[in-house]
């Protein structure tokens, strides 16, 4: 029984042993991904409205790119947040992300100046859910023909809630800031963490082991 028993606590460390590093690796992976590539079957629109993972709650969008009114060539397709009518937009994601307590996510994307001379462009990043209202808020300005940057924010959940992506853009044009490339993410496990608990597990192996055979 003794040895049963010995056997059934080994193989159970064994196990942690093998499965923390396994899920420091897998933890990491994509709850959202958008390259808007794939709208309009590849083809640029004015005042698009067909967005697929989008809803534009305010003002407008243009799908540009691929030929149409392309200032990025070899990008594929992204979005002038300024749309044709210009001023506010507020585009917001379709689907409903379960964030959870205690977990680190990263919003990532791509935004490019306005093509505009004159005016001005700004956009704010968001994460929104019911409570408290706002995730992560993060002003951004460019400047004008300013090149595609990567931008990459994390945060951290206080507590399980449904949340959405959001871009509030905010502009005097009919050409604003572009967008693309937008993904959102778990954060992995730090990997320090994983080889932590490896070590604690076999640790724990050592010295139940030397305590039954004491």
């Amino acid at each position: 029984m003794r040895t049963m028993h010995l056997r059934f606590t080994i193989g159970v460390l064994v196990g942690l042993c093998l499965v923390a590093p396994a899920w420091a690796c897998t933890a990491s992976h994509l709850l959202f991904s958008d390259t808007f590539d794939s709208e309009n079957n590849g083809a640029g629109a004015l005042n698009y409205t067909g967005l697929s993972q989008w809803n534009v709650v305010l003002g407008s969008v243009d799908l540009t790119g691929n030929g149409f009114h392309d200032v990025w060539p070899h990008r594929g397709l992204y979005l002038d947040l300024a749309g044709s009518t210009g001023w506010i937009t507020y585009l917001q994601s379709k689907s409903t992300l379960l964030v959870q307590q205690g977990q680190t996510y990263r919003f990532s994307f791509d935004l490019a100046g306005s093509q505009s001379d004159t005016g001005f462009n700004l956009a704010v990043a968001l994460v929104t859910s019911p409570a408290p209202p706002v995730l992560l808020f993060d002003f951004i300005i460019l400047g004008r023909h300013q090149d595609f940057t990567h931008f990459s924010r994390t945060f951290t959940v206080a507590a399980d809630t449904p949340a959405h992506l959001a871009f509030l853009h905010l502009g005097s044009g009919t050409q604003g800031l572009l967008l693309d490339n937008v993904n959102f993410a778990l954060v992995p496990w730090p990997s320090s963490l994983a080889l932590m608990a490896v070590s604690l597990a076999g640790l724990g192996l050592i010295r139940f082991r030397n305590r039954l055979r004491g």
